[in-house]
């Protein structure tokens, strides 16, 4: 290479770090590690929230756990209520297992009322009169029969007459039931 030649390509090599390096070269550079800065702070912070996105799953799915576990119970408590069936035939479940709990108990039941109906929505209150007679003792159990009957019961109403050894008395308790979803209903298969 001759003497000029250099100068020449150190001229360029000059004007290349002079105009360059400064206006072209740094300025792709800065701005590619600012992109890659603010690629990483945001992959960052889309971690962060995918933890605490995971953290919250675990909490909504252990409460939903429990919730679902509540519900279950309450369900376990309820009247029985099969598909098909009515809300006056579970009144006689609830009746006969009424009837059960007072025989047990030793109380001797003598009618049971009219029976009243709530309804709201798919669930159904049911509300049932009994009129009885027990000593205190008895009376006393069958309370607490009606308290550990796998069914809820609520007493909604007690009066009690006499004294002394035989008491007479009505009493009014409330079940819950709630209806079933009904199955759909079959269609005849078409006749070709």
């Amino acid at each position: 290479m001759s003497p000029r030649e250099q100068r020449l390509i150190r001229f360029m090599f000059l004007i290349f770090l002079g105009y360059m390096l400064p206006f072209e070269i740094a300025p792709r550079i800065y701005q590619f590690i600012q992109d890659e800065q603010q690629t990483i702070e945001s992959l960052r912070t889309k971690i962060a929230q995918a933890k605490e996105l995971e953290r919250k799953t675990e909490v909504w799915r252990a409460d939903y756990e429990k919730l679902k576990a509540e519900r279950d119970t309450i369900y376990a408590k309820l009247l029985p209520y099969e598909p098909h069936e009515t809300k006056e035939l579970v009144s006689v479940k609830m009746q006969e297992i009424l009837r059960k709990l007072a025989q047990q108990s030793g109380v001797v039941y003598k009618t049971m009322g009219n029976t009243e109906f709530a309804t709201t929505g798919d669930w159904v209150v049911i509300t049932q009169p009994m009129q009885f007679s027990a000593d205190s003792k008895t009376l006393f159990q069958f309370l607490q029969a009606i308290a550990k009957a796998p069914q809820a019961f609520t007493i909604a109403g007690l009066t009690v007459q006499g004294g002394g050894r035989s008491l007479e008395g009505t009493i009014r308790l409330t079940g819950f039931t709630h209806i079933p979803p009904q199955p759909p209903a079959e269609k005849p298969p078409k006749k070709s």
